[in-house]
């Protein structure tokens, strides 16, 4: 294919045909490459090839064989191959007789047919009958004028029949082209080596398998990472925890797992001094990693690159995973080695308030709303013993609230929040046992400067009940 498109035509004189040279360009323009550059019309190269042809005067037609010269009447040398006749016997048509004009013997004169007795004869070259002075020319448009009728100038010599089998092997059948099935037959194996080989070692199973994830532990926490993940020592600044698990990546991404030491209260557990590394403001998002709840951040830092963290609640506090990378963020990679934490000691536990812990601190609250609501007409009585007791009743009542507040049993989470807001109301009951001091003993500076300390620890109550 690729000579068909870029290659030169060959030449007839390139084949060692003994032809005039030129044809050699007839036949060059005939087979050109570009449809432009060859003749418009058949009629065209016939009249070229008369042309070339001009002069050369033929005892008989060419018969365009290798190793035989222009003119020349000898026989052309036998060719090797076996004719289809030899490996095919047919029987031949039935004679019709030629034109009286015609100056070719017949195929039937020249390749008489084969008798069913008797083996076929070798070929016999045919012997043409002479044309006197005729031009080359003249010879060649009388052969091509002949529709479709092969004359026996234009076949080959005819080959001697096959040589018979060697004694001890089986004869080849004729009808079974054994040598053209070979290339397929070597295709079809290197496909099935290339495809069967790799989908039969994944049948069997390959040695090869990538291995299992490697697993770090600590006495608080373990969890499972792949490579490129690697132990190693690591801290970040800001976050102190127990237990620590280090991990470093060959990017400088590190890692650091295990339990918070200084936990904010509530469910913001992020400590103090990791808010102060903070580039901005850490906010807590709730998320699922894995089959548990917990708390993410994710913010650049003050000192360059960012921070990745995770926080998980438990019975005994917050298990953390934390991240910080130099450049980008590190939220994929180590989101990974998150969701596969495990606390070893406590229980996991939800994000959520405890039912029995609300229903509780909603009392308290409530009885100490009630309590303050109904002793606030007092205290502005002109009698000085009926504001001394109006103060002495609500320091009871947030003591009494502080109590109920105190045999509470939250998660580990919210104990923080309820021991602030226990000590916010004693705060306020201690204010409010000395205003009621100062009243009974009529000390008047002493009574306004408790006034204003009873105002900020209203505000404090406020919050840290709101917070709880």
């Amino acid at each position: 294919m690729h000579a068909h498109l870029f290659a030169p035509p060959p030449t007839i004189s390139g084949m060692g045909i003994d032809a005039p040279r030129a044809l050699d360009e007839v036949f060059a323009r005939g087979m050109a490459k570009k449809p432009a550059d060859r003749y418009d019309a058949a009629s065209q190269l016939v009249d070229a090839c008369a042309a070339a042809m001009a002069g050369a005067a033929l005892e008989r037609c060419p018969a365009l064989v290798a190793g035989v010269p222009f003119g020349s009447t000898a026989d052309p040398p036998a060719d090797p191959r076996p004719r289809d006749d030899d490996l095919f016997p047919a029987t031949p048509p039935a004679a019709s007789e030629p034109p009286a004009d015609d100056p070719w013997p017949r195929d039937e004169d020249v390749f008489p047919a084969a008798s069913p007795a008797t083996a076929v004869p070798p070929a016999i070259a045919p012997t043409p009958a002479p044309v006197a002075d005729a031009p080359a020319a003249s010879v060649l448009r009388q052969a091509l004028s002949r529709g479709g009728d092969a004359t026996a100038a234009d076949r080959r010599r005819d080959m001697p029949a096959p040589a018979p089998p060697a004694a001890g092997r089986r004869p080849r059948s004729a009808g079974t082209p054994w040598d053209d099935l070979r290339l397929p037959a070597l295709l079809v194996a290197a496909m099935v080596a290339v495809i069967g080989v790799p989908m039969l070692g994944y049948a069997l199973g390959d040695g090869d398998e990538p291995a299992a994830p490697a697993t770090a532990r600590s006495r608080s926490l373990q969890i499972s990472y792949e490579p490129p993940w690697e132990p190693a020592g690591a801290t970040i600044r800001g976050l102190r925890v127990d237990g620590t698990i280090g991990l470093r990546r060959p990017d400088a991404t590190v890692l650091v797992a295990g339990r918070l030491r200084d936990p904010a209260p509530g469910l913001d557990p992020a400590p103090a001094a990791l808010r102060d590394e903070a580039a901005r403001g850490l906010q807590a998002v709730r998320v699922r990693l894995g089959d548990r709840d917990g708390v993410r951040y994710a913010v650049p830092l003050r000192a360059g690159g960012s921070l990745w963290m995770v926080a998980f609640p438990d019975s005994k506090g917050w298990t953390t995973v934390a991240c910080t990378a130099p450049g980008g963020r590190p939220d994929s990679a180590c989101a990974t080695v998150a969701a596969t934490a495990r606390a070893r000691t406590g229980t996991p536990i939800g994000l959520g308030v405890d039912a029995r812990v609300a229903a509780g601190r909603n009392q308290a609250i409530g009885t100490l709303d009630r309590a303050r609501v109904s002793t606030r007409p007092r205290l502005r009585a002109r009698s000085t013993v009926t504001r001394a007791r109006a103060f002495d009743s609500l320091a009871s009542a947030d003591l009494a609230a502080a109590q109920a507040l105190e045999q509470l049993e939250p998660h580990a989470q919210e104990r923080g929040l309820r021991d602030a807001a226990v000590g916010a109301l004693r705060s306020e009951a201690g204010i409010l046992r000395n205003l009621a001091r100062a009243t009974r003993g009529r000390r008047r500076a002493t009574y306004n400067r408790l006034r204003g300390s009873l105002r900020l620890a209203e505000r404090r109550v406020r919050g840290a009940v709101r917070a709880f």
